[in-house]
């Protein structure tokens, strides 16, 4: 059984930094690599989810580095919750995820929602020499749609479990890391990876844009059911797809606030919220909808709010900005103040625009 049954639990008693890391990298690929128990959880797993992803593709891991006893960060994968994890494979397509297991065979446990993938996965390592199945055992098999692997918006991914004696002929020795020698068979199996993940995305074709969309069409949200059309906005993309609590995303300050609504053919695709405080005006939640992304919408909605600011008087505006989304702000004339803050668990900084519209 597992000590802590969620990332909250864990945190109430780990240390980031100390007892663990958290390593990410974007990428545009389809697909995000994971090693959700890596380091001295399950040894050898960060190493080649790290290099399966290469640059190509997105890459996650959870790395314990407690000098002993790293086996009480492990949470298991239906119930893993850490919100940069779940974030990264919300925006991706689909998950691979990869885990160590304690069997003595050299053998890897394929599994997951994705029946295509996963035996197309399994295919080409038993091709490739290794000893590859479908695992019986209910913990290995990847099914649940909570299972991190299946968190894609796809719904579907693949878990590969390395056993215990396929790691040690991968790694001389498995254990001791600075000591640690990756083995001709861990660049094999890593190169036969690292092509199947590439047969796949050359299979699948280029990435096919949205269907076009109409006009967006702005407003401040006057009546009850604007506003609640912009509130539902928010809730898909910030409680839903990153996982942001409610009692964090509604706060105290909606009645004061104004609420701007985008609509694109009736339908509900843009929000965000404007306030006023020490002078300053305050751009907030803005949100668009994954289906109207990449229509420039959200430059639409900060021109809007922003000429609603300079309406009212207020040349100055600032705004919490997502890490990594300050290129787009910065786009509008925002320039970031200050260092990398947490704010409901997801890096922030603040930035500011101290220059009239033009």
């Amino acid at each position: 059984m597992d000590r802590y049954a969620s990332y909250p639990e864990l945190c109430r008693h780990e240390e980031e930094g100390h007892d663990f890391v958290i390593l990410t990298k974007a990428a545009t690929s389809p697909l995000v690599v994971m090693a959700p128990h890596g380091g001295g959880i399950e040894p050898g797993t960060v190493d080649v989810a790290h290099t399966v992803a290469g640059s190509e593709h997105g890459f996650y891991a959870f790395k314990g580095i407690k000098p002993r006893g790293n086996a009480v960060l492990h949470i298991t994968s239906n119930r893993f919750d850490e919100p940069r994890a779940l974030r990264m494979a919300r925006r991706a397509e689909w998950v691979l995820t990869i885990h160590g297991c304690q069997e003595a065979e050299a053998v890897v446990f394929v599994g997951g929602r994705d029946v295509q993938r996963r035996t197309e996965i399994r295919d080409a390592l038993q091709a490739a020499g290794f000893s590859a199945e479908e695992s019986l055992r209910p913990g290995l098999r990847g099914i649940n749609p909570r299972n991190l692997c299946n968190r894609g918006y796809s719904g579907r991914g693949v878990q590969l479990e390395l056993s215990d004696g396929l790691r040690r002929r991968m790694f001389d020795p498995l254990r001791r890391r600075r000591d640690r020698r990756k083995t001709e068979d861990f660049y094999r199996f890593t190169a036969t990876l690292r092509q199947c993940l590439a047969a796949m995305t050359a299979a699948s074709g280029p990435v096919v844009p949205p269907a076009p969309v109409g006009v967006a069409r702005w407003r401040v949200a006057e009546t009850p059911d604007e506003r609640l059309k912009a509130l539902m906005v928010r809730a898909i993309v910030f409680m839903e797809e990153q996982s942001i609590p409610f009692g964090l995303e509604i706060d105290a300050f909606e009645d004061e606030a104004l609420h701007i609504l985008g609509q694109v053919d009736g339908e509900p695709a843009a929000a965000g919220r404007l306030r006023w405080a020490d002078g300053w005006a305050r751009l907030e939640r803005i949100a668009v909808r994954r289906a109207f992304r990449g229509r420039r919408l959200a430059h639409e909605l900060i021109d809007f709010m922003l000429r609603l600011a300079e309406g009212r008087g207020y040349g100055r505006c600032c705004l919490h900005a997502q890490a990594h989304l300050c290129d787009l702000y910065r786009q509008h004339g925002f320039a970031t103040r200050g260092e990398v803050f947490l704010e409901a668990g997801i890096p922030h900084l603040r930035m500011v625009r101290e220059r009239p519209l033009p």
